[in-house]
């Protein structure tokens, strides 16, 4: 009798630690299972230190919320040819056509820093939406209302100055008439003179032809002649009218049929 209890209790035994080690490895199945999702609440959008709900991506570039911008309306203008962004962000790079400069476009909602555009493409001519940086934007017309001469007039550059050891300014000539100066974003992108070689440049005393003026008289489309070595060339832009003299009288402003196309490269 003894011999039989201790065999059953034997039994017992080794059925209980089979059963615990069924459990336990069923539970390491489990926890190596959970390793392959992630449970976080979907909703539950990360924050910066301000409590925002945009996050910031590898670039250190804002994500815009959809909420920043609001529905806005009216003609602007493109003030140089642009590179229309699929999405409000100063990375990225992925563009959904060219706006061309002087463009008319439809602003279709803004948050203050870029503004949703509807536009033509100037390479297929058909109508997108993106997105362009506000500072491309301009709603006065006249200033990409390019007013063409219909003889060019002689005109010589003045009015730069000299610098404190004697040295004369040179004068940066603009594939399109903005001051991008003052852009952070595009400071100097549509500078035709290559500021680091003066072949490029034109100082006080060079004669320069002008074509024409923009409709509200503040930028002078110009000709000049460079030397790159040894060879003279032909360039076209604009430079403000404060810098350019004319020799004689102006003929009447008309628009010539003859006169070359301003064609700047196209920002991203």
């Amino acid at each position: 009798m003894k011999k039989l209890l201790a065999l059953l209790l034997a039994l017992m035994m080794v059925l209980t630690l089979t059963l615990v080690s069924c459990n336990k490895d069923k539970e390491n199945e489990d926890s190596s299972d959970d390793l392959d999702f992630n449970f976080e609440d979907p909703t539950n959008k990360p924050t910066d230190e301000n409590g925002s709900d945009k996050a910031t991506d590898e670039n250190g570039d804002k994500e815009t919320d959809a909420s920043d911008f609001t529905a806005t309306s009216g003609k602007a203008y493109i003030l140089h040819p642009v590179k229309v962004r699929e999405t409000a962000k100063l990375s990225s790079k992925a563009s959904v056509g060219v706006a061309a400069w002087g463009a008319e476009v439809d602003r279709l909602e803004t948050n203050g820093t870029w503004t949703k555009i509807k536009f033509k493409d100037s390479t297929t001519g058909t109508e997108k939406t993106g997105y362009v940086l506000d500072e491309i934007l301009t709603g006065d017309k006249k200033q990409v209302t390019l007013v063409k001469l219909e003889t060019p007039v002689a005109a010589t550059i003045n009015g730069l100055g000299t610098k404190t050891d004697g040295t004369p300014y040179t004068l940066n000539v603009r594939t399109t008439p903005w001051n991008c100066s003052k852009s952070e974003e595009y400071a100097n992108v549509n500078v035709l003179a290559n500021i680091s070689n003066e072949k490029y440049q034109i100082k006080d005393g060079d004669a320069v032809e002008k074509l024409g003026t923009t409709e509200d008289g503040k930028w002078v489309w110009i000709s000049f002649t460079k030397t790159v070595d040894g060879v003279e060339t032909v360039e076209y832009g604009f430079c403000s009218v404060d810098f350019v003299k004319v020799e004689g009288e102006e003929p009447p402003v008309q628009e010539p049929d003859n006169t070359p196309t301003v064609n700047p490269e196209p920002i991203i």
